[in-house]
């Protein structure tokens, strides 16, 4: 699974520490003091990162190194200057965890170092070493170290690579199947399911039988329940008889006489 490496987070992996060899000051923006990131550059040749320069030019148009005004649209981007840059050879912004936050003011390579050193797994950081331009795809596809999304759909957490398969195998938004009935659902849907919907969850009768019945099956078990309140049988003759289905039953053996009485002299009336 691929990571997404924005502009902030390319810009904070460009420190110089990160280089196997000095780096040239001529490779170095004089805003950002870090090795430049597609540089672009005025009519007089100062080069500086894209977005740092955007960045400062909608504060305030003029050259940072004073050479006049400076409006966005004239920037050039110096190819030959980025060609270079893009083979010098780095280090994972993810090695040397143990030396905890590196200084300075790049946040996401600050909170990316500090989550690393005190996350469950993490040993001595990344081994990669590569060019500049090798080490974007390191970061998008390969470095256990790199954050990246949850595959689940609903989910919007973003761990460390080498957490992920644990972070999938206990997010909520993970499909699972019920284990009564197979339909497939998230997991945080799973005790409503059970609770409410699942037509194969056995519970014991609501009324007390003592019968245990499938959700599925309550409807027929409520029609021979002995507990179902229900009226007598002869209540359209004029019995006003009603309790439990078991001692109504008992009733009307015990009324046989009566009922017989009572169907009878209705009959008389039609």
């Amino acid at each position: 699974l691929s990571s997404f490496v924005t502009s902030q987070e390319l810009h904070a992996t460009m420190d110089v520490s990160d280089f196997l060899a000095p780096v040239d000051d001529n490779f170095l923006c004089t805003i950002c003091q870090s090795v430049m990131v597609s540089p672009s550059a005025c009519s007089q040749g100062h080069q500086f990162c894209r977005e740092c320069i955007e960045t400062r030019l909608q504060e305030t148009p003029t050259c940072p190194e004073r050479c006049g005004d400076l409006a966005i649209g004239s920037l050039t981007t110096v190819r030959s200057v980025e060609n270079l840059i893009n083979k010098l050879q780095v280090r994972c912004c993810h090695a040397d965890l143990a030396d905890g936050p590196s200084p300075g003011p790049q946040n996401f390579r600050c909170r990316s170092r500090a989550h690393l050193a005190s996350s469950k797994g993490a040993k001595a950081g990344c081994e990669w070493v590569g060019s500049v331009q090798e080490r974007v795809t390191h970061l998008q596809v390969e470095c256990t170290y790199s954050e990246a999304a949850c595959s689940c759909a609903g989910c919007d957490a973003k761990v460390l690579r080498f957490e992920l398969a644990e972070h999938e195998a206990s997010c909520e938004h993970r499909e699972v199947s019920c284990e009564k009935c197979d339909e497939r659902l998230k997991a945080w849907e799973m005790s409503d399911h059970l609770q409410v919907e699942c037509l194969m969850v056995e519970f014991d009768c609501p009324q007390g039988c003592g019968a245990t019945v499938l959700r599925r099956d309550l409807g027929e078990h409520e029609k021979e329940c002995a507990n179902v309140v229900v009226s007598c049988s002869f209540a359209e003759h004029g019995c006003e008889k009603r309790g439990k289905r078991k001692k109504v039953q008992e009733h009307e053996e015990e009324a046989a006489v009566a009922h017989s009485r009572l169907a009878a002299r209705q009959a008389e009336f039609f």
